[in-house]
């Protein structure tokens, strides 16, 4: 018989479950929590207040200006003072208007960026939607927290935009990014 020994000399042995497994555990984070303590490379983008021209007008655009990155959207946050519907885009075309929204580390002390354009504004233009990845319906004056396990991956050279689909109203949010190497699009 065979024994699986842990290894450090002290004759400790690994249990086997009934379903012939064997026995372990674990402690499991976020990969964002574990990649914003380890590098840094994990980043807010906030808006406060932007209240878009226009119906169907871009409020916010993000592209990847790395070659060495991917970039995934972990969480996107907003509330606004009317009810409404964001459309997240992925885009092409050279964004015309916007204003840079500089990143801020998840990690306090962090000097990292990414290799990365931000921008906010009333009616980002010069943007071709390629498809819409999700819509986000928001109820007035209520936060809405969006997150998925597929996340939104922006490989080099793409983007994405937030569209806002009614004329008017307030919005109030924030956009968490974070980065891994090219090549590990997880």
């Amino acid at each position: 018989m065979t024994k699986i020994q842990d290894g450090t000399g002290t004759g400790r042995t690994a249990a086997v479950t009934t379903n012939n497994r064997l026995a372990t555990s674990s402690v499991m984070q976020q990969q964002d929590h574990f990649i914003a303590k380890d590098t840094g490379k994990v980043w807010s983008y906030t808006l406060s207040g932007t209240d878009p021209t226009g119906a169907g007008d871009n409020f916010f655009y993000f592209k990847n200006t790395s070659t060495e990155f991917v970039y995934n959207v972990s969480d996107i946050r907003f509330a606004c003072t009317v009810a409404g519907r964001i459309s997240v885009n992925v885009v092409s075309g050279t964004a015309v208007g916007g204003a840079a929204i500089p990143p801020v580390s998840r990690l306090a002390n962090s000097v990292v960026t990414p290799d990365a354009i931000c921008e906010g504004g009333v009616d980002i233009t010069g943007l071709t939607s390629d498809g819409t990845a999700f819509l986000l319906t928001l109820e007035a004056d209520k936060l809405l927290q969006f997150k998925t396990s597929s996340r939104l991956i922006i490989p080099p050279g793409q983007a994405f935009a937030l569209q806002w689909s009614a004329a008017s109203g307030q919005l109030y949010g924030t956009v968490s990014i974070y980065e891994l190497p090219l090549g590990s699009i997880t």
